[in-house]
């Protein structure tokens, strides 16, 4: 988180092209260190039936960054401070709170629960014989080595699921402005910051996330699965000849879809790896490889 926060405000001082794609690969790879040692550590705090709620409540924290988000870098694009343009105040401005929050994190969070000194001592025996008991059990069952694991069987399958349902996501997400103004005549008006470019999904996404903490309780590779083919029933109505407000309500689908399988999901690699003794390995694996869906459905898309 540190390094991604500091990563996002050097993007505000970049010059070059050069400059720009180095910086952005670099945050990127921050990025994405970030989740897989986020996923990974919600496998030493949480029992395997607790963590899909566990990621309901990480996951919760999207759309209400982007709702709380979106205006502020709304008003930040419209500043021209110190003869600098907008953008690059939104990074300054923006992104300390990473780092903020990074060494926050850093001093506050153990990596385990047995050393944590605010945690009262009877949680924390309780939390240390349960882990201990599962991981007794799952090395009982099956355990084999890190290479092993990322040709595992069910990994691999859910890298195909996060890569194909990552395609669907953000070939919607880039190209939602067009596909409005194409479809319903919807035209972004003279002057308008593009703080609402969000709001078609809201409805939906913030819908499902009300409801992800009570289905993560009971949540598994089902409501994973339910909630994707829900984004693709939301997706061939965006593509009907329907009236402007099925096209409004079906990209409600498609973010209820998008953001409600992420829950249910996300557990599912946690549980996987740990039978197979890799769990960090198979989580970078999935997380990397399913997330160049993010260019492959924009490209595809556009």
């Amino acid at each position: 988180m540190i390094s991604w926060g500091i990563l996002a405000i050097m993007m505000a001082f970049v010059k070059t092209a050069p400059q720009f794609y180095t910086v952005r690969f670099l945050l990127g790879a921050a990025e994405a260190g970030f989740f897989r040692a986020s996923s990974s550590t919600s496998a030493h705090w949480f029992r395997y039936q607790d963590r899909a709620e566990a990621v309901a409540l990480f996951m919760a924290a999207i759309p209400i960054s982007n709702l709380i988000g979106s205006p502020i870098s709304g008003l930040l694009l419209g500043v021209h401070w110190l003869d600098q343009p907008g953008w690059r105040w939104l990074f300054i401005v923006g992104r300390h709170s990473a780092v903020i929050l990074g060494f926050t994190t850093l001093f506050y969070l153990t990596d385990w629960p047995r050393e944590a000194k605010w945690l009262p001592e009877d949680e924390k025996q309780w939390i240390i014989r349960e882990l201990e008991t599962e991981k007794r059990e799952r090395k009982a069952v099956h355990q084999i080595s890190m290479w092993q694991a990322l040709r595992h069987r069910d990994v691999l399958l859910l890298v195909g699921t996060y890569f194909f349902a990552t395609v669907g996501f953000y070939g919607l997400n880039i190209w939602l402005p067009t596909i409005l103004k194409e479809r319903i005549g919807l035209e972004r008006p003279e002057g308008d910051d593009g703080r609402d470019d969000s709001a078609p999904g809201r409805p939906g996404g913030n819908a499902a996330h009300r409801r992800l903490v009570r289905i993560a309780r009971a949540s598994g590779r089902w409501h994973a699965a339910g909630a994707i083919l829900l984004g693709a029933i939301g997706y061939l109505l965006v593509i009907s000849r329907g009236e402007p407000w099925l096209v409004v309500a079906a990209f409600c689908i498609v973010a209820a879809g998008a953001d409600g399988y992420f829950p249910g999901f996300w557990p599912l690699p946690t549980g996987v790896p740990d039978r197979v003794a890799a769990a960090a390995a198979a989580i970078g694996l999935i997380n990397s490889v399913g997330n160049l869906g993010g260019f492959v459905g924009p490209y595809i898309l556009g």
